[in-house]
């Protein structure tokens, strides 16, 4: 009388042992995805080329040596901004290595700060605030001492990633001569989400830690952060 009660339970449990293998087994390849990408970061590294992780986003953290590729003048590691010229007329590779190190031809010159400005072409906020920098960058009036470059991940649809037609459309209409590069993958995800453009963010470039990070407009914040750092 009772074995078939015995046998009803031992289903419910292979059952549930079951149902609970394919649960683990989604988590394990969720897991390994995640590791794999901090693995990635984890990845060896020689401290005299570029800081050793494990890297971050947040404030104090390393950033990762992040590599895009836009349009900037072919010397701007050591060509004053005011005379800086993009040029457009092919997409050029740049990581923020490149900031860290700086250029053997210009060693007196190396940068100390870092400012990473992130757009959208959606984004009527970061237009704005890409022609404020333009007109500041192109007066001369910046700090030597202060890299600079512009992110943009997105063309005037959301979600649509940018892509080099649309990296032309968008310097040229705004007359744009600082570096601005293409994040199709939105790399810059790591440290803001995609409905926050504009952001900003400061990078010691000696360390390569993070030390401000702000979403949304506001220049005079930013530099205000700026001249606390270079004074």
């Amino acid at each position: 009388m009772t074995r078939p009660l015995i046998d009803k339970a031992a289903n419910h449990q292979a059952l549930a042992l079951f149902v609970m293998a394919l649960f683990l087994g989604a988590c394990s390849t969720s897991a390994a995805v995640s590791d794999a990408k901090v693995g990635a970061d984890l990845a060896p590294c020689e401290p005299a080329v570029y800081p050793c992780g494990p890297y971050g986003s947040d404030r104090g953290a390393v950033v990762a040596d992040l590599s895009l590729k836009g349009y900037l003048d072919p010397d701007y590691l050591c060509r004053a901004e005011k005379d800086a010229s993009s040029d457009r007329s092919q997409l050029r590779s740049f990581s923020l290595g490149d900031f860290h190190r700086g250029s053997p031809r210009c060693s007196a010159k190396n940068k100390a700060l870092l400012w990473i400005n992130v757009s959208a072409g959606w984004c009527p906020s970061c237009a704005s605030e890409a022609s404020a920098i333009q007109q500041s960058y192109s007066s001369g009036n910046w700090d030597p001492r202060l890299g600079f470059f512009s992110a943009l991940f997105d063309t005037e649809k959301y979600g649509q990633p940018a892509d080099e037609a649309f990296l032309k459309t968008w310097t040229a209409k705004l007359g744009l001569s600082f570096p601005v590069a293409i994040d199709p993958e939105f790399l810059m995800g790591r440290f803001f989400g995609r409905n926050v453009a504009p952001f900003n963010l400061l990078v010691d470039l000696k360390t390569m830690k993070v030390v401000f990070r702000q979403a949304g407009a506001g220049l005079s914040t930013i530099k205000a952060e700026i001249g606390k750092r270079l004074p």
